[in-house]
């Protein structure tokens, strides 16, 4: 241990119950949803499907936020959606023709939303007719 510098500690006292610091220890948001895939269905419909966060947070998935938009647009500017935390799939119907999207994901539990995914590749739609 360097002199001057206090290594940070964790400790439980005679008669406190352990369960309590390791509950508090892992409340807080999900990680990252995994393996986020975008395919296209018909030419202007997009599933989009990822696998649950490897953390929960210590509270179950209430719901996740999906980000999409045209990708020649600022992601800043992208929309988002919430859907149901049951679910680890969506599919985007009736998309703008002839345009490249792109979309992200993000878990939320009790304790907030955690970060979003990668972004998929761009995913684009052709014209109605041209499946």
């Amino acid at each position: 241990m360097c002199r001057g510098i206090r290594e940070p500690r964790s400790e439980v006292r005679v008669g406190e119950r352990v369960d309590a610091h390791v509950a508090a220890v892992e409340r807080r948001v999900p990680s990252r949803p995994r393996l986020l895939v975008a395919t296209l269905v018909g030419g202007i419909n997009v599933t989009v499907e990822w696998t649950e966060p490897q953390v929960d947070g210590g509270s179950p998935i209430t719901s996740y936020v999906i980000k999409y938009g045209d990708s020649s647009t600022d992601v800043d500017k992208f929309a988002t959606l919430s859907i149901d935390g049951d679910t680890t799939n969506f599919q985007f119907t009736d998309l703008n023709e002839n345009t490249s999207y792109r979309f992200a994901v993000a878990a939320v539990n009790a304790h907030g939303q955690g970060r979003f995914s990668e972004f998929t590749h761009d995913v684009h739609t052709s014209s109605i007719g041209e499946e």
